[in-house]
């Protein structure tokens, strides 16, 4: 069975929860490593056709981590064209033409 609900009734938290993450220095400090380490663990899985770090809504993702925008983080993900780029210059060293 369905519940059904007023939803004007309902609270917005979300900006509550961005607040409280803003002004908190642990819970930034973790949600920020969460952040990173849910974009590093997308950036590793092997079917990058589907999962392309690229391509992700980081904002989206952010919002998720209860960020009103994208922290910076340090990554080590790498372009796709840097990879297009190294893969053509592999070849062409093992004389291969692309």
């Amino acid at each position: 069975k369905e519940l059904e609900f007023n939803e004007k009734k309902l609270l917005n938290v979300r900006s509550a929860l961005e607040k409280y993450v803003a002004n908190d220095y642990s819970m930034n400090k973790l949600a920020k490593e969460a952040y990173r380490a849910y974009i590093a663990a997308y950036n590793s899985h092997s079917l990058k056709d589907i999962f392309n770090v690229h391509r992700l809504d980081l904002q989206a993702v952010a919002a998720s981590f209860c960020f009103s925008s994208p922290p910076r983080v340090s990554l080590n993900i790498e372009s796709g064209a840097g990879k297009v780029r190294k893969a053509k210059n592999q070849q062409s060293r093992n004389g291969f033409s692309p």
